[in-house]
């Protein structure tokens, strides 16, 4: 089991400003999912020489979306930057840490500026409140050294 990475030991956090130093505050609470996809974008290359009749493709664009979900926790401090993000359609920071049990200015991670495209709080008899926000990302993800 040692080859491979558990995902629930890295550490996922949300900040209202890029800055913001890490701390257990701004750990995202009760998270259960953190999914992010990366599409590329491609144009159809037609050539009128192309003997074989096949058309070509080149990928010109890139993004990343993706979706965090997860029990809602009244009170919590990093729910609340989600929830400010999507009513005041304001941009976020998620601060993936790989490796949160090394040694400081080796936990490696990247940054991620996102924004809210919507936005779950479903309610069921006898069930946990839950939330779900479907994101993109703004750019391209930075690596970080996190201290």
């Amino acid at each position: 089991m040692s080859d491979y990475k558990l995902s629930h030991l890295d550490d996922i956090h949300v900040t209202a400003a890029a800055n913001t130093p890490l701390s257990d505050s701004n750990k995202i609470e009760a998270l259960k999912t953190c999914t992010f996809t990366r599409t590329n974008e491609h144009a159809e290359l037609k050539h009128l020489n192309n003997a074989d009749g096949f058309s070509d493709f080149e990928a010109l664009w890139s993004s990343m979306s993706g979706t965090l979900a997860g029990d809602v926790k009244p009170g919590s401090a990093s729910q609340k930057v989600l929830s400010d993000a999507l009513e005041n359609r304001a941009p976020f920071y998620l601060h993936l840490i790989d490796n949160a049990s090394a040694s400081a200015g080796q936990r490696m991670g990247r940054v991620m500026c996102l924004t809210i495209e919507s936005g779950e709080e479903p309610r069921e008899a006898g069930a946990l409140v839950t939330f779900s926000y479907s994101v993109k990302v703004k750019g391209k993800p930075t690596p970080i050294i996190a201290e």
